[in-house]
């Protein structure tokens, strides 16, 4: 019985073939066996690829019970297809069976590569999407995703269903067409001016701003930079690029600029922008520094002192260092007794114009030489306070300012006093007579005169010194100047000379002893009574000068600049001090001012 189905179904197969039978998706009758054989494509076989078999099912009857469950995989599109780098494609077949019915059914793709599975990674980047397995749509349907790596390479798309011969694709991957930036480099609003850049170098790279991996290319340069160029650069395509540029002065990048996010793609141009950005100013090392302070008006605003300030104006009146012009001791006096009166400002003008060469020249009519060189030394004493100038430095810890802005432990440190002077100089203009004491040789200790202050960097690249206090004894400072160079100077003697020794030969104490009982040029009498007392008053007169002691407390504001511009701080610039005596004593604004350099790099004139 059974070898006479096997006939009746073969010459019924052999009957229903005609020529209007089509390939694929065209009406049925087609010899199924041939369409079973040839749709499917070239065998894989023939290319030196074996495919994975896919195990038969176990109850295969007979020939008839072959034909009824054959199946075939039906490719949409071309069996060899070319893709760039960075590109996907879609490759698509339809599972049918011997009557061209869509079969649902599971199918499975996989990435053949040299005639061996890639495996799950692909090959060089060019891998399949998940899923790699599917079961067929209603109209027998299914397609798989490859997607390209950047780097060449043949790959073939292996498809395979239950009693269908495979399929497969054979793809070649190739490189991408490069893509363009035409990257826009800036530099605004900065520190440094126009011209200072020697060079800039922009670069396409992979990853964030924060972590670059793989250059596209090496930088490329520009040189001179204006400040603003644009800058072409190509790379291959790719979603996210970040766009970087530096730029150098002096060996070092002082700018930087990045832009994340940079879509390239191929034979396109992308403009990007990147503004340049001053890196962080190192301040770390040791300044000399230079101060003007102006004590005069910080005792004014101190209780206890103002009495003081008062004696050390009409000290400077007298001894000319209060006023101006060709007679200054005269113009001095008149200014001074105008702002003490409150004499009307055009009133006291006019005095000054036209009373100040009488007023000097009877000044000097009615004091002795000695009497006014003892005047012009006290007129320099209120020269040295009320132009107070030391000389110092200021060190500096740490290299950049921390995330919050802040330099911390840093030292201000006084070394000396520097003042100009009247009495023996030897040119018309003070000026030009400039004397320096070391704090040291005239006894004060070494940290003596030292605070340790923090700072904080602006916004604005301002920097703010924070409250810090000294320990200061004006008084003692002024009268070791005093006792060190202004006495010997105006008996032309060499110094330091004592205020005793001073006032005793001022004074002439042998004729006075010898005009007092016991009548002895030699009794000792003036020495004791008259030159030792007075010595002693004028030494605490002096050094009640800034009274005892005092915490002088200073808060200020200096510019940083880096004029080389290597990114080290080389000056320090417009520095201005806000005192006060104490802590709990009014603050007087702009009290003094202060400047730097490095130390040992440029000179403070």
């Amino acid at each position: 019985m059974r070898p006479l189905i096997t006939l009746a179904v073969f010459l019924s197969v052999v009957g229903c073939s005609d020529d209007s039978a089509n390939h694929g998706d065209e009406a049925p009758g087609r010899d199924a066996a041939t369409r079973i054989i040839h749709d499917a494509g070239p065998r894989l076989a023939d290319r030196g690829v074996i495919p994975p078999p896919i195990e038969p099912d176990a109850e295969i009857i007979d020939e008839a019970d072959a034909y009824l469950t054959a199946r075939y995989l039906q490719l949409v599109g071309e069996a060899e297809r070319t893709l760039q780098g960075g590109q996907t494609l879609s490759v698509s077949v339809r599972y049918l069976d011997a009557y061209d019915h869509p079969v649902s059914g599971k199918i499975e793709a996989a990435l053949m590569h040299d005639g061996q599975p890639a495996g799950l990674r692909g090959i060089s980047g060019t891998h399949l999407s998940e899923p790699s397995e599917v079961f067929a749509l209603d109209d027998g349907r299914a397609t798989f995703t490859l997607e390209a790596g950047q780097t060449p390479v043949e790959v073939t798309v292996l498809i395979q269903a239950a009693h269908a011969e495979p399929v497969h694709v054979l793809v070649q991957i190739t490189p991408p067409p490069e893509g363009r930036v035409d990257l826009r480099v800036f530099y605004a609003e900065g520190r440094y001016p126009e011209g200072a850049m020697t060079e800039v170098q922009a670069f396409l790279a992979d990853g964030t701003c924060a972590a670059m991996g793989r250059l596209d290319s090496p930088p490329r340069i520009i040189s001179p930079f204006d400040g603003d160029e644009i800058i072409p650069l190509t790379a291959p395509h790719q979603a996210q690029r970040v766009a970087f540029a530096h730029a150098l002065a002096n060996g070092r990048v002082i700018a930087k600029g990045c832009v994340e996010g940079v879509i390239v793609e191929g034979g396109a141009v992308t403009p990007v922008e990147v503004q340049l950005w001053d890196q962080a100013l190192e301040f770390k090392g040791l300044y000399d520094v230079r101060h003007r302070l102006d004590f005069t008006d910080l005792m004014d605003a101190d209780q206890d002192l103002s009495g003081v300030a008062d004696v050390l104006d009409v000290f400077g009146a007298l001894g000319g260092t209060y006023g101006q012009g060709p007679f200054p001791r005269g113009d001095g006096i008149i200014r001074l007794v105008c702002e003490r009166t409150g004499v009307d400002p055009s009133d006291c003008e006019i005095l000054r114009l036209f009373g100040a060469q009488i007023v000097d020249e009877m000044v000097d009519g009615l004091l002795s030489e000695q009497a006014i060189e003892v005047i012009d030394v006290l007129g320099d004493v209120h020269a040295i306070v009320a132009d107070f100038r030391v000389y110092g430095q200021m060190s500096f810890a740490e290299t950049v300012a921390d995330e919050n802005g802040m330099l911390k432990n840093n030292e201000s440190r006084w070394h000396g006093l520097e003042f100009f002077w009247t009495q023996g100089c030897p040119d018309d203009e003070r000026v030009n007579c400039t004397r320096r004491f070391d704090l040291l040789e005239m006894g004060f200790g070494q940290r003596s005169v030292v605070a340790a202050f923090d700072a904080r960097l602006d916004e604005d690249e301002g920097l703010t010194l924070l409250p810090h206090t000294l320990e200061l004894h004006v008084g003692r400072m002024v009268s070791s100047l005093i006792e060190a160079w202004l006495l010997p100077a105006i008996l032309g003697v060499e110094g330091p000379m004592s205020y005793e020794q001073f006032l005793a030969d001022s004074i002439n104490c042998p004729q006075i002893n010898e005009a007092l009982p016991p009548f002895d040029p030699a009794s000792g009498l003036c020495e004791r009574a008259i030159v030792a007392p007075l010595a002693e008053t004028l030494r605490e007169r002096i050094a009640a000068i800034g009274g005892q002691p005092k915490l002088l407390t200073f808060e200020g504001h200096v510019t940083p600049t880096d004029f080389d511009p290597d990114l080290r701080v080389d000056h320090l610039i417009d520095g201005v001090w806000d005192i006060s005596f104490g802590a709990d004593e009014a603050t007087i604004p702009e009290a003094g001012t202060f400047r730097g350099c490095r130390a040992g790099e440029c000179q403070l004139e």
